[in-house]
Parts: C-alpha cells; structure tokens; sequence
C-alpha cells in the first residue's frame, strides 16, 4: 500500500519565478528618466517664452520713452515753412497757404497733421494737388500745384474753368478773367473728348491758316461729329462748320474759301465745311 501511494504521489516539476520587485524598481527608473526629461524640455520652452515677453516688453518700454521723448524735445521745435507754389498764376500765394495752414512756431514738427493741412489749402478751388514734407528735424514743406484754365464750360447759362486735361474744375468769376474759348452743348463726362477734338480742330485751323485759339470765341461740340465754331476778328467773324474727318483737305478748302471771299470784299456769315467738298458760303446781306 505504502509503495502504492507513493507511485501516486506527483513529481514536483520545476517552475521560473519571476523576480516582481525587481520589474516594478526597473519601470520605477526608466518612468523616473521618462519625466525628467519631459519636465526639462518644458521649462526650456517656458524659459524662452518669458525672455520672448520681456524682449518685448522692454522694445514697448522703449519705444514708448523714445516717443515721449520726440514730442517734447526742443529739437523737433517747428522753426520754418517753406511753400513751393506750381502754375499758380497769381490764383494762389504763398502768404494766403501760410495763413490758412497757420502753423504756429515751436510746433512739435511730430504733431504736424498732412492731411489736415492738405484739406484746409484745398478750400481754395484752384488747387489742383497738394504734397506735405516733413523735413526733420524742424522744417515742413508744402507743395501746392494749381489749376491751369484753358477753356470756359458752358453749363445752362453758368461758366464753369476747364484745365487742359478736361477737368472741369470750379465755377468761373468775371473779377477771375474770362477771356478764354468757351466749350458747349455737351455733359461734363464728354468734357475730355471734347478737349481732345477741340485741340484737334484748333491746331489744323492754326497751322493751314494761322486762326489762333484766341481767335476762337465759342467751341459748339456735336455727338454726330457736326461741330461748329464762333471765329472772331479774322478779320471778320463767322461761324465755322467742320468735323474732324479730312481736317487737312478742309483746312485748305477753308484757306481757298477766305482769299476768295477777302478778293471779292465780302464778309462770311456761314462757313460750312460739312456739306462736300466743294464748301457753302453763307455771306451778311449788307456785304
């Protein structure tokens, strides 16, 4: 029986016991080194952050001091104001730009407004453009260019200034002069093509036949191109009828036309270019 129960009896078999305490303490560590790190990059990154807010801080700090500094420096003491005047033609002055700017002296040049001085110059309607330099450390420069009138727009009965661009640029006064070419019969957005055919016709009249533009007393402008103008003393005044197709050809039909007329003492009402080549002459009764 004894040797019966001890066959029964199971063979210890052998086992590899892992050694726990030694796991945990080597997770332990490489968790220890894993934070370590971790912690030392992140107070890098903060390090950088607040040297990055302190740099700006202090350039806030400067620029703040530089700048309470230029606004009451002596240096920048406004001691001169130049005014540099283009195409005035009398029509803008130099003491009439200081008196409406008046800048006092000893201004902090920094406190200067341009575009407030701009404004206050362009209440004069014959100023075209104005440009305003800051010379530092204590100078201003003001740039003023002018209208420069050509041509008087007829609008209804009112007589408005046109510059030499077509710019119609401000009602025209008696005490201003008004001994310019009139341009009529057309809306103030045609006034550049106006200008254009204007030109045109005035410099083929001058070079064929030597009409000057102050020969030409009004400038009858038509959308279909049948325009006319009002010549006066050559020697005789007349209305003139052309467009601008053969200006050339029509410029000495017109030559032809007055030598005939001046041969024959006889005095043109009409002069239409627009009905062929050959020209209608409409003459005064009297003549």
């Amino acid at each position: 029986m004894r040797s019966e129960r001890r066959s029964l009896k199971r063979k210890p078999t052998s086992r590899r016991v892992s050694k726990p305490a030694k796991t945990l303490k080597s997770r332990r560590v490489s968790c220890q080194n894993f934070d370590v790190v971790k912690i030392w990059k992140e107070t890098i990154w903060l390090f950088e952050k607040l040297i990055q807010v302190a740099l700006l801080g202090a350039l806030i700090l400067t620029a703040y001091q530089v700048k309470n500094w230029a606004l009451e420096s002596p240096l920048f003491s406004l001691k001169q104001v130049a005014v540099e005047l283009s195409k005035s033609d009398g029509k803008i002055t130099e003491e009439e730009v200081i008196k409406r700017v008046s800048l006092p002296s000893g201004l902090n040049i920094w406190k200067v407004n341009s575009e407030e001085i701009s404004k206050k110059i362009k209440e004069n309607q014959w100023v075209k453009e104005v440009v305003v330099s800051k010379r530092f450390p204590n100078r201003v420069v003001i740039r003023v260019e002018a209208y420069e009138a050509r041509w008087l727009y007829n609008q209804k009965g009112a007589l408005y200034f046109v510059d030499p661009n077509g710019v119609i640029f401000k009602p025209a006064l008696s005490e201003e002069g008004m001994d310019y070419p009139i341009l009529s019969h057309f809306d103030p957005e045609e006034a550049p093509q106006v200008v254009e055919a204007f030109k045109e016709i005035s410099s083929e009249l001058q070079t064929s036949i030597g009409i000057h533009e102050a020969h030409i007393s009004e400038f009858i402008w038509s959308r279909f191109g049948h325009h006319r103008l009002v010549i006066q003393n050559y020697p005789h005044s007349f209305e003139l009828k052309l467009g601008l197709e053969e200006l050339k050809e029509k410029g000495e039909l017109l030559k032809v036309l007055l030598a005939r007329l001046e041969e024959s003492h006889l005095s043109p009402r009409v002069i239409d270019l627009l009905s062929g080549k050959k020209g209608v002459v409409k003459i005064y009764s009297g003549s």
